[in-house]
């Protein structure tokens, strides 16, 4: 991974029944983080779709790594938020947008057949922009240096997650990058990203495949997964 490069991540912590029966949230937590600390660690960038229980904690973590410049204009932490849910933003992502950390870019919102904002329809917008669909406007892409992403990360996570691994399985392809980014998934935070890797085959674990490499790193004491070991070992991968 070189200075500058993107790593798009898809993650929440899951909250509604179905999701949160096998959700972990410290570990999904814990996997955010390092992938966090793994990426600016190297002087990457973070891209996301904006969600309470992800957006604070990864742009809080560039604040170890990036000091405070409201000026600046490439920022490590892309923030996409479609404008259906202007006005539901936490307070610590506007102090971080503000300290220079995050930057936030807005999509429209779409409306629908009664005249309200469809929000399916504008959460798909706002994926096909941060995605880099042939909607997205230059001009956005310019404000952020958008690039493709290098690869997906999914942790824990819903509907959305599966949404966002489709659709980077179709964009990647009109990417014309060889070899095509991959998507791997953290799988034992739970949630979408679990049931992706096991339904995908397009979809790695990261679990399986770090151990496949070292094969003999842990032992059965070990109960709480080396997220950070993991995490540095894909950036050096990408």
């Amino acid at each position: 991974m070189m200075a500058g490069d993107i790593v798009f991540v898809s993650a929440s912590v899951p909250y509604r029944p179905l999701w949160t029966d096998d959700a972990k949230p410290v570990e999904i937590e814990e996997a955010i983080v390092s992938i966090a600390r793994a990426v600016f660690a190297r002087k990457g960038r973070l891209l996301f779709g904006g969600h309470p229980s992800v957006s604070p904690l990864i742009a809080s973590i560039a604040g170890e790594y990036f000091p405070a410049d409201p000026e600046r204009r490439h920022r490590p932490v892309i923030t996409f938020q479609s404008e259906y849910f202007r006005g539901h933003l936490p307070d610590e992502t506007w102090q971080l947008f503000r300290m220079g950390w995050s930057s936030i870019q807005w999509t429209p919102a779409v409306p629908g057949a009664d005249g309200t904002s469809d929000q399916p329809k504008s959460l798909k917008l706002m994926r096909e922009w941060m995605l880099l669909g042939p909607s997205t406007p230059p001009e956005v892409i310019e404000a952020h240096g958008l690039r493709p992403p290098k690869a997906m990360l999914a942790v824990g996570g819903m509907e959305g997650v599966a949404d966002e691994a489709g659709m980077f399985l179709s964009h990647r392809i009109k990417w014309r990058i060889s070899p095509a980014p991959p998507i791997y998934a953290i799988t034992s935070g739970g949630g979408a990203a679990r049931r992706l890797a096991a339904s995908n085959s397009a979809v790695l674990g990261l679990e399986q495949a770090w151990r496949e490499k070292h094969p003999n790193a842990l032992d059965d004491s070990v109960l709480l997964e080396p997220y950070a070991a993991m995490t540095q070992w894909l950036m050096d991968m990408i």
